[in-house]
């Protein structure tokens, strides 16, 4: 009897010995971009108030860093690379076991389709990103026998070991040191591409499709309102075609069959202009972009919703630690985008990030299409094209900081200026026909390149938060650029 009792043991611990091997060995093996997006819901799922659930166009249009510091909204971004929308679903249903927000946020793209995921391997792939982080559990049981036909690919969700097993020549430092994503689950995509042409249809122009991801946005629907959690969907703006836009424009109607709001984001005074907010011209937007839908949903969020601004409430000090991580993040792809003069103007858009940027009147610069329009969007800027229509030097400090912006042309101005992050000394010309601007009373003069000729565009950037300036660059015709 007592050998039988032994070996029963002995069993037990060697399976539960096996069990935690696999558990420990399936960790170093998996690849982390899943536990790199989700690692901060894990450790802060009972203090997240808003989620954000869809596509890619959800995870680039709106960063819940940004909703913490302006609207002191605590947030999660759930969206996911090429999740249709009964991809959605289940992401959503995973995500509920754990947490359990006030408000849930759906972008409804792609209501009009009948996959269930991506039907290349890609769309396989791309799951594994919203669901290798779940533990194994019933809803991932059912997700993995929904979504995928074969038996193989669902097992490979079920035990990820089965396609990781061999990535032992693959395993790096950050295997065991998971450089977690500082965005609450959003993406900083900050490149900047013209769009194709885009025509906005009339909103009372729609159809509403008879399809599978109509189905799973009704599942989704009642699924929230059968747990007390309000519900609010979204159409991220993207040059949509007309098709696309009848059925989104259809999802009005769905919006009163269930008594939610709905915000198609294509008619709304977001402020996001194509031209200049798209990171990949016809889909997603970037950094400019999303921090305007972003700031659009924090007003509107605020307004019509009982979620509370946790900004003052000392439980949430982490919050704030979590956001200064994220703007070091920031001010380093800024300054990783000097090559690229039009990302780097697009990232300028950021009302943490108080500007100084001139322009070199003499300059051809100042006439071409773009760059005039990516400066446009900096602010409310009423001489900047008065001084490219004279060919005067143009000058202007946007200080998010005092909340004001001033512009100078030509020679309006000599002497100094206070703002909130320096003093400034911006001078005229000189017999030579260079002009400074000196912060601080010291002596570099921020408009000269390094040969000491004058910079076509010099731009001087300063955190607003910290008051600590991020970076200094200088372009000239031939997109040559110098930085410091």
């Amino acid at each position: 009897m007592k050998k039988k009792i032994f070996n029963a043991i002995s069993v037990i611990v060697f399976l539960t010995m096996l069990g935690l091997a696999v558990h420990y060995t399936t960790g170093i093996l998996s690849r982390k971009d899943s536990e790199m997006k989700y690692h901060d819901l894990k450790m802060e799922e009972k203090d997240i108030d808003v989620m954000f659930f869809g596509s890619s166009h959800v995870i680039n249009a709106i960063y819940p860093m940004e909703l913490w510091k302006e609207y002191g909204i605590t947030s999660y971004n759930c969206g996911g690379h090429g999740n249709a929308l009964p991809t959605t679903y289940w992401v959503m249903e995973n995500v509920l076991d754990k947490c359990s927000p006030k408000l849930i946020v759906i972008d409804i793209l792609g209501v009009g389709g009948n996959n269930k995921i991506r039907p290349e391997r890609k769309g396989v792939d791309q799951q594994h990103i919203s669901f290798d982080w779940i533990g194994l559990s019933r809803n991932k049981l059912s997700m993995a026998d929904y979504l995928f036909d074969d038996i193989e690919t669902k097992m490979e969700f079920i035990f990820p070991i089965s396609i990781y097993h061999d990535r032992w020549s693959m395993i790096g430092r950050t295997d065991f040191e998971i450089p977690y994503s500082l965005e609450k689950g959003a993406e900083y995509r900050s490149n900047r591409s013209a769009p194709d042409d885009f025509q906005l249809i009339a909103r009372s122009d729609m159809e509403k499709p008879d399809s599978l991801g109509m189905e799973y946005l009704c599942k989704m629907i009642e699924e929230c309102q059968s747990r007390g959690i309000e519900v609010l969907l979204v159409y991220i703006p993207y040059p949509a075609n007309e098709e696309e836009q009848r059925w989104a424009n259809s999802v009005d109607l769905v919006a009163g069959q269930y008594g939610i709001r709905y915000l198609n984001l294509l008619y709304e005074n977001t402020g996001v202009d194509f031209f200049t907010d798209m990171h990949d011209g016809n889909s997603h937007l970037n950094p400019s972009g999303a921090r305007k839908i972003t700031d659009y949903l924090g007003k509107y969020i605020s307004e019509n919703y009982g979620i509370a601004n946790w900004l003052q409430d000392p439980e949430y000090a982490d919050w704030h630690v979590d956001y200064s991580e994220y703007a070091s993040y920031k001010w380093d792809v800024l300054r990783g985008k000097k090559g690229d003069w039009g990302a780097y103007l697009s990232l300028l858009a950021d009302r943490n990030l108080n500007v100084c940027l001139f322009f070199n009147g003499d300059s051809e610069m100042i006439h071409w299409g773009t760059p005039p329009r990516l400066v446009m969007n900096l602010a409310d800027l009423g001489k900047f094209q008065q001084a490219g229509k004279e060919r005067k030097d143009y000058f202007v400090v946007i200080d998010h900081g005092a909340g004001c912006v001033n512009e100078y042309i030509g020679e309006e101005y000599d002497g100094w200026l206070q703002t909130s992050f320096a003093i400034l000394s911006y001078g005229q010309r000189d017999a030579d026909g260079k002009r400074s601007m000196t912060i601080n009373g010291d002596e570099k003069n921020y408009l000269l390149n390094e040969d000491g000729s004058m910079a076509e565009i010099a731009i001087v950037t300063y955190d607003k938060n910290t008051g600590k300036m991020v970076d200094w660059v200088r372009f000239n015709q031939n997109i040559s650029v110098q930085g410091n």
